[in-house]
C-alpha cells in the first residue's frame, strides 16, 4: 500500500502530537470535525486502512449516528 505525501504528513502529525483519545474527544465535541474525519477515512477505502483506522472509522460512524438521533 502506498501512502501519498498528504496522508503521510497527516499520519506523522497525528502520531507526534495527538493520541486517539484526543482525536475522539475533539470529534465528539465538534460534529464538523467528526464528519471530516469520517470522510477522510472513507475516501481511502476500508481495504487501505490500518486496523486502528478501521476501528476509528466504525466508531466515527456510530458516534455520528447517535448524535443525529439526539
Amino acid at each position: 500500500m502506498a501512502i501519498n505525501e498528504g496522508n503521510y504528513h497527516t499520519r506523522i502529525l497525528l502520531l507526534q502530537y495527538l493520541n486517539i483519545s484526543m482525536v475522539m474527544d475533539q470529534a465528539r465535541a465538534n460534529p464538523a470535525l467528526l464528519a471530516k474525519l469520517i470522510a477522510q477515512l472513507e475516501s481511502r477505502g476500508e481495504d487501505n486502512l490500518t486496523p486502528q483506522e478501521k476501528d476509528l472509522l466504525h466508531w466515527g460512524r456510530s458516534t455520528e449516528h447517535i448524535q443525529g438521533k439526539e
